[in-house]
């Protein structure tokens, strides 16, 4: 945990490309009044049904109860032809192995 009661860790998302042509992954974000997902700031090309790993970091307000609903992922992928565009998919954190053990950094030793 560092300093202002938050608890930080790093790790790496799956995202698949379900689509005909191949996509780079910009950025990732998603956030609640608890928590914060993002990119470490690198991009990824990810081939038509290819999976990518994207490194994020994820910053949890220890102390705070985590809302039941799923966080919207916000995604920016840039597309073959150039185009910028943003999807969205629901992360589910409760009952996460991220969640573990963002709560267990919270607990005092």
């Amino acid at each position: 945990m560092n300093s202002g009661g938050r608890a930080r860790i790093e790790g790496s998302l799956a995202v698949v490309n379900a689509g005909p042509s191949p996509i780079t992954v910009r950025s990732v974000r998603a956030e609640s009044p608890t928590v914060l997902i993002q990119n470490l700031g690198l991009t990824r090309l990810i081939r038509p049904g290819g999976t990518g790993w994207i490194g994020v970091v994820v910053l949890f307000q220890c102390g705070e109860a985590v809302g039941t609903e799923p966080l919207s992922m916000r995604f920016s992928v840039q597309t073959a032809d150039g185009q910028v565009r943003e999807a969205r998919y629901p992360a589910a954190l409760v009952g996460s192995v991220w969640l573990d053990r963002l709560s267990g950094m919270c607990e005092p030793r």
